[in-house]
């Protein structure tokens, strides 16, 4: 059996453990060592505090960042009428 292919499945069983064990899916691998995970409804616990946990305490993990942008939704809305409201910046940015 070719090396590259058991250090391959190697990893690839690693980053599964990994995911399955705090509930997350692989949306990106961008090597054999980095990886965009995301959170999903059986991680079960508050996004912050997981990534200080594995910060802290996995092996496995040298560096985690959250990201807790939201997606947003276009509305139609009417903008006021007032005539100081384009002055207002902190109200529509």
């Amino acid at each position: 059996m070719d090396s590259s292919n058991v250090s391959c499945s190697f990893f690839i069983k690693k980053v599964n453990d990994f995911a399955n064990r705090y509930g997350l899916v692989v949306k990106e691998a961008f090597n054999h060592r980095d990886y965009m995970f995301q959170f999903t409804e059986f991680t079960g616990r508050n996004p912050v505090k997981l990534i200080v946990q594995l910060t802290k305490q996995e092996p496995l993990v040298e560096v985690a960042e959250h990201d807790l942008n939201r997606r947003m939704k276009k509305c139609n809305i009417s903008l006021p009428t007032d005539e100081q409201y384009i002055k207002q910046w902190h109200l529509h940015t």
